[in-house]
């Protein structure tokens, strides 16, 4: 593919956007549609590229804005994020800040510093917002999705992907999202779910979270689709501690959990993070399982 892209991209210009993003591994391959080929030539930097089958454009591009990859001139993995989040939803926008964090090729604190280094560029209120909500710790879009359909409700953001252990130390897993007080835990169940073998491994999984008194949620991209106000009722009455939601008899037991330093870590962390958001639906249709 690479390849391939070296023989198509015109001469004198570099590829951007999720085309960019799919070279670092970050965004899947999709149709022609959805990954044009995108690529940019600096502003003032010889003539607009016209070609067919391709979608170019002029821009403001620093030294550390072009890198090399794959034998290719791209916009760096910063560059690209920014310029996906300003030009996505809010939701699909934190679903590629997301994966460019848990890649590790940047910092939240580098997007947020980033964004701020660009006043008054087009859809710059939106990047920063993205910024503030990305978690590097997250997985998949459709687990994005769910916890801003918390976040943007006004409830605490949860812990994401920390691993639990038992009293013996022994490690129960990783619940997509969890909460402390009281202790449950939020899964998104997407389309991958569906496989026989992750369905056994998530039935065990689910098993010893209830073995050790943590109740689970689960959602689906449906859920997300149509039931958000559902979503946000529950999972409020059971931070309130509501026993027809929750096992109640099984608190005094998860209470005794012993988390992993992260987790901890992270719960400190999250608890003063993204107050004061205003309420509102989440709207998930642009973004993939």
């Amino acid at each position: 593919m690479a390849q391939a892209l070296l023989d198509t991209v015109p001469p004198g210009t570099l590829v951007t956007g999720r085309l960019a993003a799919w070279l670092y591994g970050v965004l899947e391959p999709g149709t022609r549609d959805q990954m044009p080929l995108d690529v940019a030539t600096r502003l003032g930097n010889g003539p607009h590229v016209r070609r067919s089958g391709v979608r170019a454009s002029r821009r403001r591009l620093d030294e550390d804005d072009v890198v090399t990859c794959h034998g290719l001139l791209v916009t760096s993995p910063l560059r690209t994020c920014f310029d996906l989040i300003r030009s996505s939803g809010l939701v699909e926008g934190v679903a590629v800040a997301d994966a460019f964090l848990h890649a590790g090729f940047f910092t939240q604190l580098q997007l947020v510093k980033y964004v701020g280094a660009h006043p008054g560029w087009r859809n710059v209120r939106r990047a920063r917002q993205v910024a503030l909500l990305a978690h590097p710790d997250a997985e998949s879009p459709g687990e994005t999705a769910l916890r801003l359909v918390l976040v943007l409700a006004g409830l605490p953001e949860p812990c994401v992907n920390a691993p639990l252990f038992d009293e013996r130390g022994r490690y129960l897993g990783r619940p997509d999202l969890l909460y402390l007080d009281p202790v449950f835990g939020i899964e998104y169940d997407g389309a991958y779910h569906d496989d026989e073998d992750v369905r056994r491994i998530d039935v065990l999984r689910e098993q010893r979270f209830r073995d050790t008194g943590i109740p689970l949620l689960r959602y689906t991209a449906e859920d997300l689709q149509r039931r958000q106000h559902v979503i946000v009722d529950v999972v409020r009455s059971a931070l309130r501690g509501d026993p027809t939601l929750l096992e109640e008899a099984a608190w005094p037991l998860a209470r005794r959990v012993c988390f992993a330093r992260s987790t901890l870590d992270a719960a400190r962390e999250t608890a003063a993070r993204h107050q004061g958001r205003g309420q509102g639906a989440v709207d998930v249709a642009s973004v993939r399982s």
